[in-house]
């Protein structure tokens, strides 16, 4: 990913900047969008968020399904994320923990 334009897409600098905290945000913005490690920040960020919600062989998996590159399965996957808010809807489910029953509960 690193070595694609994907990191350098200015639609995808929300990945960078929710890495610092609200204070940091509101008060070194500009700092922030010309960060010296913008690209690591949101490459990493953006590999984690589909680790974390897809698994660690959906690339692979889609890569070998759709004949695709891995930095065509993650900008896929990123664009579907903020197309259907699942950062929203990912807030919704992490906020019923230990409040709805888990799926394999008695």
């Amino acid at each position: 990913m690193m070595a694609s334009d994907m990191p350098n897409d200015l639609y995808i600098e929300q990945d960078l900047i929710v890495y610092f905290l609200t204070p940091l945000r509101q008060k070194y913005s500009a700092q922030i969008k010309s960060h010296h490690l913008r690209k690591e920040i949101i490459a990493s960020r953006t590999t984690n968020s589909l680790v974390d919600w897809a698994g660690n062989t959906f690339v692979v998996e889609f890569m070998e399904e759709a004949g695709k590159s891995a930095v065509d399965i993650i900008r896929a996957h990123t664009i579907a994320r903020e197309v259907f808010d699942l950062r929203n809807l990912w807030a919704e489910v992490e906020a019923l923990d230990n409040k709805a029953p888990g799926f394999y509960s008695n």
